[in-house]
């Protein structure tokens, strides 16, 4: 019985360094403000699933209770599955709402919300909300007015790659060049050296 009240409350800390309960003396207002934000985008909106997921999770991590956040307390907490019945093994709703909903918020910060100084994210394979702060948003958004940082990155990826093709191909035409010079100059002084005997 002891054997177990340690290994759960050893596996109570590894969840909190994983996912430090945030300091009781912040106040989140710019956290709130993004989650208001996105609360009230039309992609996450329209879903009552995802409204009820991301403010249950936002709400634990702002109550400095992110050690409750887990996948029964959201089923069951949040989206309404009933607490005598859930098994998560059986109804895998609260995975398949975090994927639909990490994919959600990638799109929604990759055009609407691109020069938002926050980013809500929820990480793989876990469900404590993090509050990534973008480095300069003005310059990202100058950079691609059109197109998303990704298919930015793959454009640069492959102009970058072009251009190293391009460097081969000359390299190696150039010591083709050299090869043909050098081969046509030991003919030729061989053919000399034949003739003068």
């Amino acid at each position: 019985m002891r054997w177990m009240w340690v290994r759960t409350n050893l596996q109570d800390l590894m969840d909190l360094e994983q996912h430090p309960v945030p300091a009781s003396s912040s106040n989140f207002e710019e956290e709130k403000k993004e989650l208001e934000w996105l609360l009230h985008s039309p992609e996450i909106s329209r879903s009552s699933s995802f409204v009820r997921f991301l403010s249950f999770v936002c709400n634990k991590y702002f109550e400095g209770a992110a050690r409750d956040i887990r996948e029964y307390s959201i089923a069951v907490e949040a989206l309404g599955r009933k607490e005598s019945s859930f098994d998560s093994h059986v109804d895998p709703i609260v995975r398949v709402t975090a994927r639909a909903l990490r994919k959600r918020l990638c799109e929604i910060y990759q055009r609407d919300g691109q020069g938002r100084s926050l980013h809500v994210v929820l990480p793989l394979g876990h469900y404590v909300p993090q509050f990534v702060r973008q480095p300069h948003p003005s310059v990202e958004t100058n950079l691609s007015p059109t197109g998303s940082r990704g298919e930015d990155m793959q454009t640069s990826a492959a102009i970058f790659t072009r251009a190293n093709d391009r460097t081969i191909w000359r390299a190696a035409s150039i010591l083709l060049a050299m090869s043909g010079v050098f081969l046509a100059g030991l003919f030729l002084g061989q053919s000399t050296g034949e003739s003068s005997q």
